[in-house]
């Protein structure tokens, strides 16, 4: 019976198999079992069980944590669920459970590498950064001021009296502890000796992606000034936009005390500009978070596995 493995023709079986009769090797079937023939197929096989002690390849595709797929379904959730809490408040408590289910099976994805010593430092590092999108810290910043009963977006979801308000909050407020046990696990894991891969952490990959989040939008300065001034374009086009809107609305601003009324002039424009709320909120922040997410997977090996989908990248 004839079959196939990653695309390769298994040989058929010699007449002397399942026999008592001398059954030599044939040459189909060292031919087959030669995973060096491309190298495609031996970094497959290289990556499931990488050494710690060599980085011939970099890193190996964790797609559990950056698969595509994994990406996909995070972003969709994200600014879905962002675009609901903007526009439509009354109605996130239908979409909430899914932003929630998203981060948590990241995380359960990451403590199942730490315990099987699979993680690298890069992908933990991917994964805190992926958990903590521009929706999750404002999902604990409701959360917190739900506690001192302040109106929120989420009242739905968090105020005292509601379906679950108690569980939904404590939802919420347990990411923080993940967040800050896993960056003090890749913070000590090397001493350890139980983070993969260590041997790569000498391409700084994890101080790259990190550094890479907190400079996007000075980095094309690194490719010419040219670059660098269009790319800050949009940054400035922002400020312009809010100086004017604020102009716009000074009585409604200065209408009380108060030399710089932050809060006032946030909602003065927010409540009357709904496009630069939806710009300044929405479209920045995660545009920046996707950006940063997508130069960290392209930091992986590239060799066709990181776009396969496993079990745990369906979280739609």
């Amino acid at each position: 019976m004839n079959g196939t493995i990653n695309g390769t023709l298994y040989p058929p079986l010699p007449t002397c198999w399942d026999t008592n009769d001398h059954c030599p090797a044939t040459m189909d079937m060292l031919n087959f079992l030669n995973i060096s023939s491309s190298q495609a197929s031996y970094v497959q096989y290289y990556c499931l069980n990488p050494p710690r002690d060599s980085c011939e390849f970099g890193y190996c595709p964790n797609t559990d944590v950056a698969g595509l797929y994994v990406r996909i379904s995070t972003y969709v959730t994200n600014v879905c669920l962002a675009l609901v809490i903007l526009h439509s408040p009354d109605d996130v408590a239908t979409t909430f459970y899914a932003q929630i289910l998203s981060v948590y099976s990241l995380f359960i994805t990451t403590c199942i590498s730490i315990a099987d010593h699979s993680l690298t430092r890069f992908h933990g590092t991917y994964a805190l950064i992926t958990t903590g999108s521009p929706l999750s810290i404002s999902l604990v910043i409701y959360a917190l001021r739900s506690l001192s009963g302040q109106e929120t977006r989420m009242n739905e979801v968090f105020e005292k009296g509601k379906a679950r308000w108690w569980f939904n909050r404590l939802l919420v407020l347990l990411m923080i502890p993940f967040w800050v046990g896993i960056f003090i696990y890749l913070s000590i894991a090397d001493k350890r000796g139980s983070l993969s891969q260590v041997a790569c952490d000498s391409l700084g990959y994890a101080q790259a992606l990190l550094i890479f989040m907190l400079v996007t939008p000075i980095l094309p300065f690194a490719f010419s000034v040219r670059w660098g001034l269009i790319g800050l374009i949009p940054w400035v086009v922002l400020l312009v936009v809010w100086i004017t809107c604020i102009v716009l609305r000074r009585k409604e601003i200065w209408i009380g005390n108060g030399m710089f009324p932050v809060w006032r002039m946030w909602r003065a424009v927010c409540d009357k500009y709904h496009f630069v709320h939806l710009v300044t909120v929405v479209v920045f922040p995660f545009t920046y978070w996707i950006v940063t997410l997508e130069y960290g997977a392209h930091l992986q090996i590239n060799d066709g596995v990181n776009s396969q989908a496993s079990f745990g990248q369906v979280r739609l």
